[in-house]
Parts: structure tokens; sequence; C-alpha cells
């Protein structure tokens, strides 16, 4: 253990946070992000880019409402659809999903 007034600066990095396993955010020392935080994060990405996906889908429905033959709508939607599956691939969710 270290004494007070000790030189301690072999322990921090250049940008004053410790190196290794923690960082010192406003003079306290913290752990790294746990995974289930991490995990969070991933999932409100998620429900970020599916609510822009939707935002997008809406004035099309619109169009769709007003001329159910309206190709230009369709041609976007389809698009649209097609990124969900992609995405839904990638993450291995079912195509529906």
């Amino acid at each position: 253990m270290a004494a007070v007034g000790t030189d301690m600066s072999n322990d921090l990095g250049v940008d004053g946070n410790k190196q290794g396993g923690t960082e010192v955010k406003n003079g306290l020392v913290t752990l790294l992000a746990t995974p289930a935080v991490e995990d969070g994060r991933i999932d409100a990405d998620k429900a970020r880019q599916a609510a822009n996906v939707y935002q997008e889908a809406i004035p099309h429905l619109a169009k769709l409402m007003i001329d159910s033959t309206d190709l230009t709508a369709l041609g976007v939607l389809k698009a649209l659809n097609d990124k969900i599956k992609q995405q839904n691939e990638k993450e291995e969710n079912p195509p529906d999903g």
C-alpha cells in the first residue's frame, strides 16, 4: 500500500485514468462496463432502429390507405421489409420477427 504523498504516476495513464480494469472518473475508481449494461445498450439501440424504420413506413402506409395500388409506396415498404428480414437473419431471429 502506498503511503500518503507517494508519487503514484506510474499507475496512471497520460489521461489520468488508472491502467487495467478500472477507470478514474471524478476522482472515483469505477469498474468498466458490465455485460448486462452493454446488453441494455444494445437492446436500446435496436429499439431506436426499429422506431426509425416504423417512422419511415408510416407515410407510405398512409398513402396505401388512400390508394392501395400506389407502386411507389409498395416498393418502399417492400424495401423496408427486406431490410428488417436481413437484420433478423443477421441476428439469428425468425425472419418475420
